[in-house]
């Protein structure tokens, strides 16, 4: 059976999935832990392996969500998971962080701007579209006023500081076409 885990911590949540082609959803783990990030993710990542009764072993491939968010959170993230995809010679990939709320918030056919608090009135953000069950980037993150990405795009609604799909981030790792390189806008 293969198994892929999804790692997202580019916002204040933890956010972890287990993800089977053959089983479907193994496991599920989110959580609003704003700085206590670092001190969770291993004991979380070894609970959800307990709950589902799997050993790390297992895994066939890992998928981190890059960002943009939380520089600290991104960096987390990244080792967490290069250190078990080295450690079990798997693959590592990386997707957006915007994506992985998209998957988790669009209807099918619904396009949206999705974003993640950026301060002073700014956010990161994208325009994505839902579509057969897959995402669609229409336009390219990036860190932007608030105001002026409103008057940019008024016919769209804007999706903010929303928890990505831990399944989503899974459920792609198998088919890694992305290198895990964070993104810093």
């Amino acid at each position: 059976m293969e198994v892929y885990l999804g790692i997202d911590t580019a916002t204040p949540n933890l956010v972890l999935g287990l993800y089977s082609p053959q089983v479907g959803v193994l496991g599920v783990y989110e959580n609003r832990l704003e700085r206590n990030i670092t001190k969770h993710i291993i004991p979380e990542i070894d609970n959800l392996f307990t709950h589902a009764k799997l050993k790390k072993s297992k895994l066939s491939g890992i998928t981190v969500g890059l960002g943009p968010g939380s520089y600290t959170g991104i960096k987390i993230a990244l080792a967490t998971a290069k250190g078990l995809a080295r450690g079990l010679n798997i693959p590592l990939q990386g997707v957006s962080t915007l994506e992985a709320i998209a998957f988790a918030v669009l209807k099918e056919s619904e396009i949206a701007i999705i974003a993640l608090d950026a301060r002073r009135d700014n956010i990161y953000a994208a325009i994505y579209k839902k579509e057969d069950n897959k995402i669609i980037c229409l336009e390219q993150e990036e860190k932007v006023n608030i105001n002026e990405i409103k008057d940019k795009y008024p016919e769209h609604i804007i999706i903010k500081d929303a928890i990505p799909s831990a399944i989503y981030l899974a459920a792609i790792s198998r088919n890694p076409n992305q290198a895990a390189r964070p993104t810093y806008l």
